[in-house]
């Protein structure tokens, strides 16, 4: 037999214990729900910033596997879709682009062309005008020359990349907010830095997507682990995007950076060649610093506005 304080001892503690284990439970079940679903929440988020590649590994049972599931092959779909539309508005633009330059380009022809013939019929008939049609003939030719030059100036700025919105980028945090879009990848990615990394002036979601794009490009390299390194050095900062993947055959490391080329099944060959778009656009520099079977590296050169 037990005394009542001995007895009070024996029931505290059983409850303790119990409390104890259903908080075990109910926190190792609560976790089985919410991973699936902060899983879901990061790969939205890097669907939002345009990586359209993400596919989440399916473990789970039930309802969250459908939804898992619904979410690949809706992802799979948006990049179907995209490269279809992206194939539609480039055959779109260049057809209203080519009624368009063959409508502008028309009218200044036809001046020239009847001044030449009022020039030829003038010299022809020997006409003692001459000298004077001569110079009103050359006159309209060059102006009309001109408004042809004004036509494709103007068709060679309705070419170019959107503009870019300048503002002052913290470029760790960036990266770190970057980097934790991938966190569920079976991929070890690090951001380090030597020295004071200072702000720079950037578009911050051209350059975010430029790093998503260079990471996805390494993960499926079948790079295990990333590394991000930062530097200061004669006014520009150099960040090396390096990974231990499967490198770039050197016979195709001149053209990564050129429109339209890509190694990959199903890719459009478009994002390293808008990174060096914009990359050149802010006056800095992207190339490969080094590439072999044991992985590749990287390099962009971003200059420091103080």
């Amino acid at each position: 037999p037990m005394t009542g304080i001995e007895l009070n001892v024996f029931l505290f503690g059983t409850y303790s214990l119990a409390i104890l284990l259903i908080i075990i439970l109910s926190t190792i079940l609560a976790n089985q729900i919410s991973s699936p679903i902060e899983k879901l929440t990061k790969a939205t988020q890097s669907v939002r910033h345009g990586d359209m590649d993400i596919q989440i590994k399916n473990i789970e049972t039930g309802e969250v596997r459908e939804l898992i599931d619904g979410f690949n092959l809706m992802v799979r779909e948006l990049k179907k879709n995209q490269v279809e539309l992206a194939e539609v508005e480039r055959e779109s633009a260049w057809r209203e682009m080519a009624k368009q330059v063959a409508h502008e380009i028309k009218n200044p022809l036809t001046p020239m062309k009847l001044a030449v013939q009022h020039l030829v019929a003038a010299h022809k008939d020997n006409s003692e005008k001459f000298n004077s049609i001569f110079e009103k003939v050359t006159a309209t030719i060059i102006n009309q020359i001109d408004t042809l030059k004004n036509i494709a100036s103007e068709f060679s700025s309705f070419a170019k990349m959107p503009s870019i919105k300048l503002e002052k980028v913290d470029v760790i945090e960036v990266l770190n907010k970057t980097v934790d879009l991938f966190i569920d990848e079976e991929c070890r990615i690090g951001v380090s830095s030597i020295g004071t990394i200072p702000a720079i002036n950037t578009d911050k979601e051209q350059f975010q997507r430029m790093i998503i794009n260079l990471i996805r490009n390494s993960i499926q390299a079948n790079s295990k682990n990333i590394v991000i390194e930062l530097l200061v050095s004669n006014n520009i900062l150099e960040i090396k995007v390096s990974d231990d993947g499967n490198g770039i055959k050197s016979e195709v490391v001149s053209k990564i950076f050129e429109d339209n080329f890509t190694t990959k099944k199903r890719g459009m060959g478009l994002g390293l060649a808008m990174s060096k778009r914009f990359v050149n656009q802010i006056n800095g520099g992207i190339f490969v610093d080094k590439t072999s079977s044991l992985g590749t590296t990287i390099k962009i050169e971003l200059p420091i506005n103080k």
